[in-house]
């Protein structure tokens, strides 16, 4: 090539790809260097001429680079070492949903990355675009019972020997009697978790099963591995289900009522029996016996503005709760019906204790917010209520603020930010409106139907788009980007519960983030210093002051086949011990009692801001 052509190249900056220019432009080239040293001009044209050229040609360096590849591998059972068949397989770039009660391909979308593992547990994952990807099987029964791992997949590579470790779902069969030893039917059994939310151990239920006309239940999905207990309750339904009981004004000629009851006869949580079982277990001879007690009535009215035509009641216990957690939890409610244009209600067939009553209108339309809502606590002893008076008030108005917590960065995210409440021990009603969309950072925006409650704030961080074009990888929040602070009124509410109505009305959320998050990569090994994959990894705050707030703010992530996990650009700035373990992980109170009294063992990790930072751990022995 002529000097003068060389130069043009180097100061036109051609990137490296160049060299992958046709074997046939290269011979023209040099043939046409041989008379073209005197003529600068006609050089760079030529030049010029031939870089359009390898512009125009498809870069096989990039072709590579964006060739999928294929992960291959089996899901075994954790405990048992058998194959798991027909569980479902997916990477996180594959389009999922749950259809029919069992995750499956979104109708219309390719396959590409989902998989359904056959008798010896073997699935083949195809079309997976290179990167750092997550993979996620889950049971064939049960939506709680799912295991993942982490992968860096490389262009065009086939990963083989992936082994998805998992528990089965375990089966629960029982009976629920009386106290003469008679059948109940449409009694609903529970199982019940402990996790940390919001900053303390709450209740949780998750569904179970319900007893035939022989008193005969059975549970399919029961998790495996964690401790639970089991509650057996029964729900008014039909007829029962009425906000207008013609039930007998003596309670002596009512149908009895029923008491919530804790395998295997306690009254409250506290009684009952912890279990854990096996994977795939088969445990039969879990028996309730529900004893008859007096039925007792609230009777009163709700005090509605005059524009409200229907109201829907609901009543819960106290707890354990409806309501939704990080693994799902339960939606529904113990009670519910509607007035039908009332104000006035009668609700019988209740056992003695504690209950939340709610109420609020049904508006017409899909998108119509709730304008009226009432939110009771009424305890019921040995007699009946009558003569309530339940006022009910229009919902709030919540101003969302987003600022940064320091100068703003020099390139501002250009996607929104989402800001929302999620009830803590209910399900969501339709008409609330609790989210916020906040376009630009500082911003406000507005939620314009908040009933009086208690939450969780949860914000979602503007996102970065797919990592590579046409990839489909998921997004991901822009890079440095953190919530450092969340306010209500004079409340810190970040990792807390939100009591909304005990702040004056016109009192803001706000919302400060963080945008110089720094890098922290973690390497686990085993006590020969081999690369440990599939471990829990986990960054747990120095400053954290007790295990609810441990396991609101601690980061967590998994290590690849090469041992690793990195969180990119993702950690808040301050100080962190390492922690990594084999055993699954879930919100409970053991499971974060074993991270607490493992962190001051650990070793520590400081982030400065925009900071890279790496340390080597060891699994902690459990």
């Amino acid at each position: 090539m002529s000097g003068s052509c060389r130069m043009f190249l180097h100061l036109h900056a051609i990137p490296r790809w160049l060299t992958w220019l046709r074997r046939p432009a290269l011979e023209q080239l040099q043939t046409a260097s041989l008379g073209m040293a005197a003529v600068p001009g006609m050089a760079a044209a030529l030049c010029l001429l031939l870089v359009g050229q390898a512009i125009a040609q498809p870069s096989p360096a990039a072709g590579l680079a964006a060739q999928p590849g294929v992960i291959e591998g089996r899901v075994m059972d954790a405990d048992t070492g058998e194959p798991i068949a027909e569980a479902t397989v997916w990477v996180d770039t594959a389009k999922v949903g749950f259809f029919g009660g069992k995750f499956g391909v979104t109708p219309g979308q390719p396959s590409d990355g989902f998989a359904e593992s056959g008798e010896d547990g073997a699935f083949t994952l195809r079309g997976v675009p290179p990167g750092k990807r997550s993979i996620t099987a889950m049971a064939p029964k049960g939506i709680f019972n799912e295991a993942r791992l982490s992968r860096q997949v490389g262009p065009g590579q086939t990963l083989g020997d992936c082994v998805v470790r998992m528990r089965n779902p375990a089966s629960v069969r029982g009976r629920v009697v009386d106290e003469k030893g008679e059948p109940l039917a449409g009694v609903q059994i529970h199982l019940v978790v402990e996790e940390y939310h919001a900053g303390k151990v709450r209740q949780y239920l998750r569904p179970g099963g319900m007893s035939d006309e022989n008193g005969e239940y059975q549970i399919e999905s029961a998790v495996a591995g964690r401790a639970v207990r089991l509650m057996a309750e029964r729900v008014a339904r039909g007829a029962e289900a009425s906000a207008d009981s013609n039930a007998p004004i003596d309670p002596k000629l009512r149908r009895p009522a029923f008491s919530r009851v804790f395998y295997p006869d306690a009254p409250d949580l506290q009684g009952a029996t912890v279990l854990k079982f096996r994977s795939g277990e088969e445990r039969g001879g879990v028996d309730f016996v529900m004893r008859r007690e007096p039925s007792r009535c609230i009777a009163g009215k709700l005090l509605a503005p005059t524009e409200v035509k229907g109201i829907r009641v609901m009543l819960q216990h106290a707890e354990p709760a409806y309501g939704s957690t990080r693994r799902g939890g339960s939606f529904g409610m113990t009670w519910s019906a509607s007035l039908d244009g009332r104000r006035e209600f009668r609700i019988c067939q209740l056992a003695a204790g504690r209950y939340r009553l709610r109420a609020h209108d049904t508006a017409e339309g899909r998108n119509a917010a709730i304008s009226a809502y009432a939110a009771e606590w009424i305890t019921i002893t040995d007699r009946d209520l009558s003569d309530l008076e339940i006022p009910m008030v229009a919902p709030w108005k919540l101003s969302t603020e987003l600022e940064w917590a320091a100068a703003a960065p020099e390139a501002p995210p250009t996607q929104p930010t989402m800001v929302a409440l999620e009830p803590l021990d209910r399900a969501f009603f339709m008409g609330e409106q609790r989210n916020a969309r906040i376009e630009a950072i500082p911003g406000r925006g507005e939620m314009g139907a908040v009933l009086v409650d208690e939450y969780s704030v949860s914000v979602r961080l503007p996102r970065s788009g797919p990592s590579a074009p046409g990839s489909g990888a998921p997004t991901s929040p822009a890079p440095g980007l953190y919530v450092k602070e969340i306010r209500y009124g004079d409340a810190a509410v970040l990792a807390q519960a939100m009591r909304v109505g005990m702040q004056p009305a016109d009192t803001a959320l706000k919302v400060r983030l963080g945008h110089d998050a720094g890098t922290v990569t973690v390497r686990v090994t085993d006590q020969k210093r081999n690369p440990v994959s599939d471990a829990q990894v986990f960054l747990l705050p120095s400053d954290a002051a007790d295990e609810g707030a441990l396991a609101e703010t601690l980061l967590r992530g998994q290590t690849d086949q090469y041992g690793s996990v990195t969180w990119q650009r993702e950690v808040a700035p301050g100080s962190y011990r390492a922690v990594a373990i084999l055993t699954n992980f879930d919100y409970s109170p053991e499971a974060v009692r074993i991270l607490w009294q493992a962190r001051d063992r650990a070793p520590e990790v400081r982030v400065a801001p925009n900071g890279n930072a790496e340390v080597g751990v060891q699994v902690v022995q459990q």
